[in-house]
């Protein structure tokens, strides 16, 4: 394998033209890889000595130097040094433009790149310790200490509590690549990406491209911040905006109740009445609870017809279904449990003995009557009544919905006893 070049080290690095790598330093004692970078100047037309893209060293030479920690390279931290003249240059821009297209140098008098300061921003707005951060990124505790106090004291910081990433980020280039999904509903942004993607793949071998590319997307992200909110949550780690995290979290999933529901029982006495403008229905409905009120009339037969009507009529009835769905729910849904006597209330002690105190045709309840009054009739000590007094109570509990009657009873029986 031959020796990574200076080119080759510029793409590690995410860095791109005018910008070059003009040295690397190795520093061994302390275990840091200095990158010396400068300027390249277009050519010119009488550029016949091939004194091109070279910014004249007679310049800058008299310039000072600046210094930033960057991202770490396997064993080897780096530091980036470049000529003060450069950095000035670069900042009379954008800052926010500056530190999105250059995020490998930083403030002339900080010493961490706006790399780093993205690091720690992103990582604070996701509640990621700075010891997490050290640990993974394997970054000096007291830099990033350093970093996290600088953004807390920055008047800025409230813009980037839902940073854009830099334009190194993998994410830029994983959507540009087809390798990572953005989903979007803004037609511009649409267009954008198809035209930027055709692109890349039909210079998929020049990295200046792919760069370029990178930094037009970015930029549309930057220019229309306030439209993409769902958009930048997904590149910036969340994958998920937070309207469609709300919209997922507000889906009920729509249930329709068996024909021996006693909803259906409710509906056709009037005892539930649907909100609907659907005609049908509310005709249908009408004429059942006609039939429903005659003496003999085959009442299942009424239930399962409008069961039947439901499940036919299940798309243009979503909102009914719905009214039915959250009954159910309500109903299943056990109550405060404060309502019902406590354990060792003498109701259930008599409940437990009389057999016809509280009298129901729910079948669990008189299996579990019936298990119950087994299991004391073996052992009659206060333990096993006791515990059969809190699997009773237990029992209605969790039941309510089903034995309104009954809890109704033992709440009133309870009172007067």
């Amino acid at each position: 394998m031959s020796k990574i070049s200076k080119n080759e080290l510029e793409q590690v690095l995410g860095i791109f033209e005018p910008w070059y790598i003009e040295d690397v330093k190795f520093i061994q004692r302390s275990e840091q890889m200095h990158i010396v970078l400068a300027q390249a100047v277009e050519k010119t037309s009488y550029s016949l000595l091939g004194i091109n893209k070279r910014r004249q060293k007679s310049e800058v030479e008299n310039s000072a130097i600046c210094r930033w920690n960057h991202i770490r390279l396997g064993k080897y931290s780096t530091v980036i040094e470049t000529k003060q003249s450069y950095v000035e240059a670069a900042l009379s821009q954008s800052v926010s433009a500056v530190k999105a297209r250059i995020p490998f140098i930083g403030e002339i008098d900080k010493d961490y790149s706006f790399h780093l300061e993205q690091l720690v921003r992103i990582a604070s707005s996701r509640q990621v310790s700075m010891d997490n951060m050290s640990a993974i990124c394997q970054l000096d505790m007291d830099l990033l200490k350093k970093i996290q106090s600088d953004i807390s004291e920055s008047l800025s910081s409230e813009k980037y509590s839902n940073p854009i990433p830099p334009d190194t980020d993998p994410v830029w280039r994983g959507i540009l690549t087809d390798k990572t999904r953005l989903s979007t509903k803004l037609f511009p942004l649409k267009l954008l990406l198809s035209n930027l993607k055709l692109k890349v793949s039909e210079r998929s071998d020049d990295p200046v491209v792919l760069q370029k590319s990178v930094a037009e997307l970015r930029s549309f992200f930057e220019s229309h911040a306030s439209e993409l909110k769902n958009e930048i949550a997904q590149v910036s780690g969340g994958f998920v905006g937070t309207a469609r995290k709300a919209q997922n979290a507000n889906k009920v999933k729509l249930i329709l109740p068996g024909v021996k529901n006693q909803i259906w029982h409710e509906v056709l006495t009037g005892v539930l009445k649907i909100p609907t403008n659907n005609m049908a229905l509310n005709l249908l409905i009408s004429k059942m609870r006609l039939i429903h009120g005659r003496p003999g009339e085959d009442r299942a037969k009424l239930y399962a017809e409008l069961r039947s009507f439901f499940h036919k009529n299940a798309r243009t009835l979503k909102p009914e279904l719905l009214f039915l769905t959250k009954q159910l729910q309500k109903d299943s849904s056990p109550q405060t449990t404060t309502i019902l006597p406590a354990s060792n209330h003498s109701i259930w002690q008599r409940i437990l003995y009389d057999d016809g105190y509280l009298p129901a045709n729910n079948l669990p309840y008189q299996l579990l009557l019936t298990n119950l009054r087994a299991s004391l009739g073996e052992s009659g000590t206060r333990e096993a009544e006791a515990n059969a007094a809190n699997r009773l109570r237990m029992f209605f509990i969790k039941n309510q919905g089903l034995m309104k009657k009954e809890v109704n009873q033992i709440i009133q029986l309870a009172q007067t006893a």
